[in-house]
């Protein structure tokens, strides 16, 4: 067993697995204090997960390097409860008992809050899914009396205009009633083994003289600010073959036009996998990102 490592996230993030296998650590405060019974397990998928251990049990507490602090409450919690003669897992067990009939929605926050990362992009993108989609076909709902019939209806009327955003859908959906499952919240998974749709192919490109066409209509300048921007924008996705949500967000703030070597910083909050991006400008761009700055005003 390594020797202990800090609850801090510089400590958690920079955990490794042993010579390419699953490892463990014992886990101290983020000024070294002892936290008896708590253990990081780093597995090969990468995944950073902390788990409580007392008398030969063991349970899972919180997984990830950035919500910490809900750790360390939970270990002090189940910490505090051994402490006094209880037992937190016959405590656990009593209290799903009672959830029996939880709606999905309540099986929704609940799986949420056991999400790594929370505030992530890709966090945000599941809630929207759960609100825009899941909750307004079941969720009030009691989870466990929801079918497969059910899922397979809501992913067929999603799948009529949007095959790929379905099989996003019918994902996070069993995901979610895996972890319910695994959580001893939920009986069964009623999307398993529900099929994915066929997905549409997104593979056309322009060639070079729609490319031509295109440029030389977006060069008019005979327009107003608004369209400009609109227009240059393009022209920038054309060049650097960003996103159009990237390039919509973009500030003064992370561009540097002025060196031999221009570029754009990507924020992560901007990006689509929640990192921050680097992108080298060529000239053209570094020149229309200033022509857009002498238009708009952020």
């Amino acid at each position: 067993m390594p020797e202990p490592i800090k609850l801090t996230e510089q400590s958690i993030k920079g955990a490794k697995l042993n010579d390419g296998k699953r490892a463990y650590y014992r886990v101290a405060g983020n000024r070294g204090q002892p936290m008896p019974g708590l253990y990081l397990e780093v597995t090969e998928a990468g995944k950073k997960i902390f788990r409580f251990r007392h008398n030969g049990r063991k349970m899972k507490i919180g997984e990830g390097h950035r919500n910490l602090k809900i750790v360390s409450e939970r270990f002090w919690e189940l910490r505090h409860a051994v402490d006094s003669g209880r037992d937190p897992w016959v405590e656990r067990i009593a209290e799903r008992n009672k959830h029996n009939d939880m709606t999905v929605r309540e099986l929704g926050v609940r799986f949420m809050q056991s999400r790594p990362n929370p505030g992530s992009k890709p966090r945000r993108d599941e809630q929207n899914k759960l609100n825009n989609r899941i909750y307004p076909a079941f969720g009030d709902r009691p989870a466990n009396q929801v079918t497969a019939v059910d899922i397979r209806d809501l992913r067929d009327e999603i799948g009529k205009h949007a095959p790929t955003q379905a099989n996003r859908i019918l994902a996070l959906i069993s995901s979610m009633y895996n972890w319910g499952r695994a959580e001893l919240l939920v009986s069964v998974n009623p999307a398993e083994g529900l099929r994915k749709l066929n997905e549409l192919n997104r593979s056309r490109h322009l060639e070079n003289h729609e490319i031509k066409r295109l440029w030389s209509l977006l060069t008019d300048k005979k327009q107003s600010s608004a369209v400009r921007l609109r227009r240059i924008a393009i022209q920038i996705a054309l060049i650097t073959g960003q996103r159009r949500g990237e390039i919509a967000k973009v500030k003064r703030s992370h561009l540097n036009l002025n060196e031999d070597k221009p570029y754009w910083l990507i924020p992560k909050e901007n990006s689509k996998n929640d990192e921050p991006h680097i992108v080298p400008l060529a000239s053209w761009a570094a020149e229309l990102f200033k022509s857009a700055m002498t238009i708009g005003d952020k």
